[in-house]
């Protein structure tokens, strides 16, 4: 079945889209933008010897604190973003009555219920401080076919995000037996336990029932998303030159343009498709990632990859795209742009702060997390 084979090929196209790599730190010099990045103190957050670097999902919990989910011991630990100091610890378990099973994001509401979600049984998972299960919900479409119309799959820039009684999950359009339901968005009420699919994909993906298979199983099809300040959220088609804004309460969709200034072409979906194939398209062409909403200064940030000219397909190390992000005001015109500095990011692992935007990136020691920090700035502003 064409879903089952494009799951199968997440893992291939995973090791391109967690890392990139700047040349330069260049800025765009468009009159038209006229705010650009500077690159603060970095972001670290001291782990101990049970805490991996490698991290695919985190939370921002408040003003100060950040969480995210560590794999080696199965646990979600919580950090002080001022300071960088451990600061709590909810322990899952991986046997027993409390037994959680492929574990891929959550949400936390209080110290004593964080919402966990299991990839492999669909399953939402309501867990308590101690890691104990309070409540399960198994994730339905309400459709006819008793697959999903969306496949969630939260990372940090997929996240899960509470919207009153509903939780806002993310992923990649499915199949069912009758064919493609087109869709990123996954809207489930906690209160009647249905589920509500949106967010079909724009025009330039072509036609629906061939997302899959011209648009590879993970780099274009997975949506960065972030919810802005009036309930709305903001998606970031990873092909797409525009925004998406949908409003949760009204379910009304409008887009706005957002164009990286040196883009030059559209997006192209795969000639064929082969991992190869995926691959080079991945590679050859500009690629949206990551969209983030800044609360302390009215901006969004967007991430774009931007297209490698010499690679060599068999020399990981020649792969690493170079990394900009674009600034938007609430009404989201892109005023700002920034190529950051030469580095190995993990770009989809990114949150704001009230020091700025940050950004993972590789740390040469295991003993800390470390993120790149980018504070807007007026061009020609001097402190």
């Amino acid at each position: 079945m064409q879903t089952v084979n494009s799951l199968s090929m997440v893992l291939l196209c995973a090791v391109l889209l967690l890392a990139s790599c700047s040349s330069s730190g260049k800025q765009d010099s468009s009159s038209t933008r006229d705010w650009t990045m500077t690159v603060s103190a970095d972001k670290s957050f001291l782990l101990d010897a049970s805490i991996s670097q490698e991290i695919n999902y985190l939370q921002v919990v408040n003003d100060d604190t950040v969480a995210f989910f560590n794999q080696p011991d199965y646990s979600i630990r919580y950090f002080r973003i001022s300071d960088g100091h451990e600061v709590g610890k909810t322990q899952l378990y991986r046997e027993g009555p409390h037994a959680l099973r492929g574990v891929q994001g959550f949400c936390y509401v209080s110290p004593d219920s964080v919402w966990v979600y299991e990839y492999w049984e669909s399953h939402l998972v309501c867990v308590n401080a101690r890691g104990e299960i309070a409540e399960t919900r198994k994730v339905k479409d309400g459709l006819s076919s008793p697959l999903y119309g969306v496949f969630p799959f939260p990372m940090t820039d997929t996240p899960i995000l509470r919207w009153g009684n509903r939780l806002i999950l993310q992923g990649m359009d499915g199949l069912t037996g009758e064919g493609q339901l087109p869709g990123c968005t996954q809207i489930y009420d906690l209160a009647d336990g249905t589920t509500t699919c949106a967010n079909g994909y724009p025009s330039v993906y072509g036609d629906p029932d061939k997302n899959a298979k011209n648009w590879g199983a993970f780099s274009f099809r997975q949506v960065p998303y972030t919810m802005g300040p009036e309930e709305e959220l903001v998606l970031s088609y990873p092909a797409d030159d525009s925004v998406r804004i949908f409003r949760l309460s009204t379910g009304q969709t409008r887009s706005s343009p957002a164009r990286y200034s040196k883009k030059t072409a559209a997006c192209q979906p795969m000639t064929s498709p082969s991992v190869q194939a995926d691959t080079e398209q991945y590679l050859d062409q500009y690629l949206y990632a990551g969209i983030v909403y800044d609360k302390y200064r009215h901006f969004y940030y967007r991430l774009v990859l931007l297209p490698l000219e010499d690679y060599d397909l068999n020399d990981a190390k020649t792969q690493q795209k170079q990394l900009a992000v674009m600034i938007l005001d609430e009404s989201f015109r892109v005023v700002g742009e920034f190529e950051l500095p030469k580095d190995t990011y993990k770009y989809r692992n990114l949150f704001v702060s009230r020091e700025g935007l940050h950004v993972n990136a590789l740390s040469e020691d295991d003993d800390f997390l470390r993120f790149v920090t980018l504070v807007p700035e007026k061009r020609g502003f001097t402190k």
